[in-house]
């Protein structure tokens, strides 16, 4: 089976729960592509999702990569650091 890279753009739909969030909470991300994802099972290979953070646009900052479900879906999840401030989550 050839193996190729996904990125952001390739994704039919991303899922996180609405809401104001708190310093220490976690976010959920799911992130559904069109076809199955093979994720490959070395640490240093996983993926990862860019987040935007209004507040933090000066650095880099990333959901870390929890599974995935039922072939296409990547689960990701982001936990509220001091001063993360945004009206409106996005993705890089």
């Amino acid at each position: 089976r050839r193996q190729r890279q996904m990125c952001i753009r390739d994704r039919t739909n991303v899922f996180a729960a609405a809401g104001n969030y708190k310093l220490g909470d976690t976010i959920a991300i799911t992130v559904t592509f069109s076809e199955d994802i093979v994720v490959s099972e070395e640490k240093s290979k996983e993926p990862y999702l860019a987040i935007n953070i209004d507040s933090k646009k000066d650095e880099d900052v990333y959901a870390q990569y929890k599974g995935s479900k039922n072939g296409n879906q990547l689960e990701f999840e982001y936990i509220v650091k001091a001063n993360d401030n945004t009206k409106k989550l996005s993705l890089s």
